[in-house]
């Protein structure tokens, strides 16, 4: 008895055992087929990621291309455009204004010689005025040049201080009188 007790012991846990056994066997068939399928499926998208990868670093390298060609031909020709313009617009302008620009600096360089002249005129006395002021003494005291100028019996005298007089050349002294 104590035999068949332990056999029908032994047979329910084995057949347990075995139910347990086929159980964990299926669910780690069923993690291995997914663990499959993860693989094929993680490969198939890494496959597209490295396709699509390609393909944007294939664009940007023709984008940029594209973009440098793109700007070194727009440079050249608004280059060459603006000297075009530029050589056309200088010589067609130093044409047009060159008799203006002259006329104009002749009618100013008249002006400043016209004015320099009449101004001159004007404000500068004639020889004949200046030898005249020369021998005339008497203008000092008109215009007040000097305070301390006055006729004497026998012409003009100056008082002066004494102390300011030095001897000039050909030994005439001069002195401070104002």
């Amino acid at each position: 008895m104590i035999d068949q007790g332990f056999t029908t012991h032994i047979d329910t846990a084995t057949k347990r055992l075995s139910t347990v056994a086929v159980k964990v066997k299926k669910q780690f068939e069923d993690l291995e087929t997914a663990a499959d399928n993860s693989k094929n499926e993680f490969e198939s998208r890494q496959g597209f990621f490295k396709t699509y990868e390609d393909t944007y670093d294939t664009q940007s390298r023709k984008l940029k291309e594209n973009v440098n060609n793109a700007m070194a031909k727009v440079l050249s020709d608004t280059t060459d455009k603006l000297d075009e313009v530029g050589s056309d617009l200088s010589y067609k302008l130093a044409k047009q204004l060159s008799w203006k620009v002259t006329t104009m600096l002749g009618a100013v360089c008249i002006s400043i010689m016209l004015l320099t002249f009449g101004s001159a005129w004007l404000f500068i006395p004639s020889k004949a005025d200046i030898a005249e002021r020369r021998a005339n003494y008497a203008v000092l005291e008109k215009y007040q040049v000097a305070d301390n100028v006055g006729k004497g019996t026998d012409g003009y005298y100056a008082d002066v201080i004494t102390s300011t007089c030095f001897k000039g050349r050909e030994g005439k002294t001069w002195c401070k009188f104002r």
